[in-house]
């Protein structure tokens, strides 16, 4: 009884100290329960502001830096690659350029050949692209004098008309000072992507290569039928129908 009394004297002698840290204790659990979620948002808020500052500031560099390029001198760079270099088979353009070659050169080009694919369906072109361009196979045998020949081969170089280039040749004499040759080689298409990158994505660098090849193609004369076969009737897009 003596110990109880005493532990009861105890705590009315200290009642005001232990309600006081009783009331600091609930005070901090509450603050804990109630004040962290907003403390913990309030930061999250600060993190999107800071992440929305430095995307603002990106986007207005974007801004700049298209401000200060000519885009008519792109847009027509672009119809120049795409003129060379497709973004599909488009066997069109590749008997068109044969034509051509033909007619600046004066060589007789005999029996074309292509590597055909799927081209009367979508099914021939591509979803998307890999690394570099895709080929497809074509022989052909040109007849002609050493000097049209010479030019046929410049010719082929000169970014009028689809790429092609040359894997083997065979060079043979004919009468009356013409000759023959045989080459087998590829012509080149790539497929665009099919998406656009984000607002937030920074503007590609061209390097240095790429830059030489910019320059060359834009200052190539635009041709005139570069890329426009919508009058051609080309197949079905669903053969079922």
């Amino acid at each position: 009884m003596t110990s109880l009394k005493q532990i009861t004297s105890r705590v009315k002698e200290y009642e005001y100290i232990i309600a006081s840290v009783i009331g600091l204790v609930m005070l901090i659990i509450l603050s804990s329960i109630f004040l962290l979620p907003n403390i913990s948002k309030s930061n999250e808020i600060f993190f999107q502001k800071t992440q929305l500052e430095d995307t603002l500031n990106r986007l207005k560099k974007k801004k700049s830096a298209l401000e200060t390029m000519d885009g008519d001198l792109y847009r027509q760079t672009l119809q120049k690659v795409t003129s060379v270099l497709p973004v599909s088979r488009d066997y069109v353009s590749l008997f068109s350029t044969i034509d051509r070659l033909s007619q600046v050169t004066g060589v007789l080009i005999d029996s074309p050949s292509f590597q055909f694919g799927v081209i009367s369906t979508k099914s021939a072109n591509l979803i998307s692209s890999g690394g570099s361009a895709y080929t497809i196979k074509i022989d052909m045998s040109v007849e002609g004098t050493t000097v049209q020949i010479n030019n046929f081969m410049k010719a082929l170089a000169d970014l009028q008309g689809r790429i092609i280039t040359i894997d083997t040749i065979q060079w043979s004499y004919l009468e009356n000072s013409m000759n023959q040759i045989s080459i087998s080689g590829y012509a080149y298409y790539y497929p665009l992507g099919n998406t656009i990158a984000s607002v937030r994505t920074p503007l590609p660098e061209m390097d240095k290569g790429q830059k030489t090849l910019f320059d060359q193609f834009s200052s190539v004369p635009t041709p005139s039928n570069a890329g426009d076969y919508s009058d051609i009737q080309t197949g079905k897009d669903d053969l079922f129908k």
